[in-house]
């Protein structure tokens, strides 16, 4: 009986466990008043959340910082995108997240910051 119960734990567990392919699910750009940063994460049980981290480096206000994300799949096709908005303010950190719901994280291969401005 106890061989059943430790085989239907390693089961469960084995199960849930999320695992990723080989990628780039991290993409950075870094200028002399910005630093962006996007890592893909597992979010809901369903779909492949996008984590933003907008670090503001001077002593101005941007109140609109626009940051356009796409994923890629293993042979390189854009999937999918989203985009952020936000502002920030002098030496400020702002973390935003958005999730891709067609697409699971195992499913991608890599993330890229394809377009940025901000004013």
């Amino acid at each position: 009986m106890k061989k059943l119960y430790f085989i239907l734990f390693f089961f469960i567990i084995s199960c849930s466990t999320p695992t990723y392919k080989t990628g780039n699910r991290v993409d950075t750009v870094i200028n002399a008043d910005l630093q962006i940063d996007v890592k893909l994460t597992y979010g809901t049980p369903k779909g492949c959340k996008a984590n933003l981290t907008v670090l503001n480096k001077t002593s101005k206000s941007f109140n609109s910082v626009y940051v356009e994300v796409t994923i890629y799949d293993e042979r390189g096709v854009n999937i999918d995108m989203v985009n952020f908005s936000v502002g920030v303010n002098p030496q400020e950190t702002v973390i935003r997240d958005r999730t891709f719901y067609k697409y699971e994280c195992y499913q991608t291969n890599d993330v890229k910051i394809t377009k940025t401005s901000y004013r």
